[in-house]
């Protein structure tokens, strides 16, 4: 060969993050869709995927996560549970649990069978998911987006290197891909009294 063929070539440029959160009204369609409610306790697989839902959006909790959280990494009564099956060594962390994080756990005790939290897989609350997101008529929504919601909803509450090691990221890079506060957020911040 007279010149190297793959000089000319690039590589692909880097996809733009996705910034997708959840709407509240679209979170009601789809508890509805998953026949999710604050007063049952959720009893069927697609009850406990609204379940899992909850549980993403309050703690930020991936859902392989919540697939392989088992009773004995939580600890209700000190509202905190323990993740150690995650990808990378900072995955293994501790995660608070909010009041809302708690009721739900609350009622998954209450349909207990066996050691798993959520009973399902993480392929299971994907499928059920995907079935519910259409049924309900809701565009472009991932299971995954439900993270970008969680960490948004954190950040109003904890400091930037606590909310990286719940979410499970020693980039702090990684917090621009999560966070996505939409400006009318921005500007209710502005308005808040100082503490």
């Amino acid at each position: 060969l007279a010149a190297n063929p793959m000089t000319r070539l690039q590589r692909p440029a880097n996809s733009v993050p996705r910034d997708r959160r959840v709407s509240e009204e679209e979170l009601a369609r789809l508890m509805h869709c998953l026949g999710y409610s604050a007063q049952v306790a959720p009893a069927t697989k697609t009850a406990r995927v609204g379940a899992a839902v909850v549980l993403a959006i309050e703690t930020a909790l991936r859902c392989g996560e919540l697939a392989a959280l088992q009773w004995g990494d939580v600890f209700l009564e000190r509202s905190f549970c323990r993740v150690g099956r995650g990808k990378t060594d900072a995955a293994r962390r501790e995660v608070p649990l909010s009041p809302e994080a708690l009721r739900v756990l609350r009622q998954l005790v209450e349909v207990r069978d066996g050691e798993s939290v959520l009973q399902l897989t993480a392929a299971s609350i994907d499928a059920l998911f995907r079935k519910a997101r259409d049924k309900a008529l809701i565009v472009d929504l991932h299971f995954h987006d439900t993270r970008h919601e969680a960490v948004t909803r954190l950040a109003r509450v904890f400091e930037v290197l606590a909310l990286a090691r719940i979410i499970g990221h020693k980039d702090l890079r990684m917090l621009q891909v999560y966070y996505n506060p939409t400006a009318e957020d921005l500007a209710r911040r502005l308005r808040a009294p100082e503490m």
